[in-house]
């Protein structure tokens, strides 16, 4: 990040899970990106994927998890986000632009969806939002004016995309092609081949970096707060109703419904003291989001190399697997009769040239034969009786009736 040339470009992905955002990536750069199946995600940690746009421009996608994680909670998410740009920006490097991506083939706007875009208000500031792209996916699963009629809404809707378009956001649509996504791109490159391109301090690294607030403290903290005290909130009223209902069960002795009111009661209480840590979690600094990412990246490495010792301990493996086979056909190559060696087979046996074949110079079969002292008389002797018709490959040979005897 530090070695960062005057004219890279950083864009941010953001957007729900499984809306395209690996997808967009691999097309940008053809590198091969795990995408997740609209259920699961891929990415748990904020990850950067580099290209050659051009031969002086180098973009970098810098791919970040979504508030709806299936296993990180958004807590989490926003210490990993906002880790990352705060720590980009203490280093100068700063983005070019965002593009949020939405599935075109979502029937409605889901509660998910209303988080991460409130969030991405927060993130961004008024001032940013000029350079966010609104970027729809998913063309290919639905119909073309069906989903004309959804981008219409989006944008009119102020609660939805309407508020970032009367800041200056622009939308475009992602054909699920390297060009319409390389086309996006363009939006961010400068005309000229060498000139710089323009940049913009989000919200999230003033508050974090310049004006010294704890996470919770900033306006994306402050989204999460109320979404989740909106929660404890009702939480708290469901508590009651079930603290109600389990005194009506034991007056009325009924000890299966009150049990079964005991461990509602008990899974709401662990609800809302999750939802009591996860507020905790966001009293942080910006010194402590860097140790933290910096804690994360050691771990990686060392992860990392365990892995690529792993690896080297196994092509090591397969190298001397291969050196001892190679060996093998060496000795095999080796073993060839010698043109002095064949001549003295063929006086030795004179009926070669029928279907006697000598591959080798001895094969074990027949060295163990001529070794016996049925072999030594046999040879010595000029085999007077019987004529060998068989391979001397592994099989033994019963020289006098010419006919083989099994495997040895």
């Amino acid at each position: 990040m530090a070695n960062a040339s005057p004219t890279d470009i950083y864009i941010a992905l953001m957007g729900v899970t499984g809306v395209g955002k690996s997808a967009f990536i691999s097309r940008c750069t053809s590198q091969t990106v795990v995408i997740g199946d609209g259920l699961q995600s891929c990415t748990s940690r904020v990850q950067t994927y580099s290209f050659a746009y051009s031969p002086s421009v180098t973009v970098h996608l810098v791919d970040t998890p979504g508030f709806d994680d299936t296993n990180r909670k958004d807590s989490d998410v926003l210490r990993e986000i906002s880790g990352w740009l705060s720590e980009s920006y203490t280093h100068k490097v700063l983005l070019s632009g965002i593009l949020y991506l939405h599935r075109i083939s979502d029937m409605r706007m889901q509660g998910s969806g209303k988080m991460n875009l409130g969030l991405l208000h927060k993130l961004c500031g008024n001032g940013a939002l000029k350079k966010v792209i609104l970027v729809t996916t998913m063309w290919d699963r639905e119909d073309p004016a069906v989903g004309e009629q959804r981008e219409r809404e989006l944008a009119a809707t102020p609660e939805f995309w309407g508020f970032c378009m009367q800041h200056g956001s622009q939308i475009r649509r992602h054909y699920n092609n390297e060009q319409s996504a390389l086309n996006i791109i363009s939006l961010f490159v400068p005309q000229a081949a060498s000139a710089a391109p323009e940049t913009i301090t989000l919200d999230i690294q003033r508050e974090l970096t310049d004006e010294h607030k704890t996470l919770d403290q900033t306006g994306a903290g402050q989204i999460l707060a109320s979404a989740w005290a909106s929660e404890r909130a009702a939480l708290q009223q469901e508590l009651q109703e079930v603290r109600e209902a389990m005194r009506s069960a034991s007056e009325e002795r009924d000890a299966t419904m009150a049990q079964l009111l005991q461990e509602q009661q008990q899974e709401m209480n662990r609800v809302i003291d999750d939802l009591r840590q996860e507020q905790e979690r966001l009293r942080v600094t910006v010194e402590q989001l860097h140790a933290e990412r910096l804690k994360s990246t050691e771990e990686m490495l060392f992860q990392q190399r365990s892995i690529n010792q792993s690896l080297s301990q196994d092509l090591e493996r397969m190298r001397l697997v291969e050196s001892d086979r190679q060996a093998e056909i060496e000795r095999a190559r080796n073993e060839q009769p010698t043109a002095e060696e064949q001549a003295d087979w063929d006086s030795n046996f004179p009926w070669r040239g029928q279907t006697f074949e000598a591959p080798t110079r001895l094969s074990r079969a027949a060295a163990r034969f001529q070794e016996s002292e049925r072999g030594r008389m046999a040879v010595n002797a000029g085999v007077a009786a019987g004529k060998v018709k068989a391979r001397v490959t592994g099989e033994s040979v019963n020289l006098h009736s010419g006919t083989r005897v099994g495997s040895n």
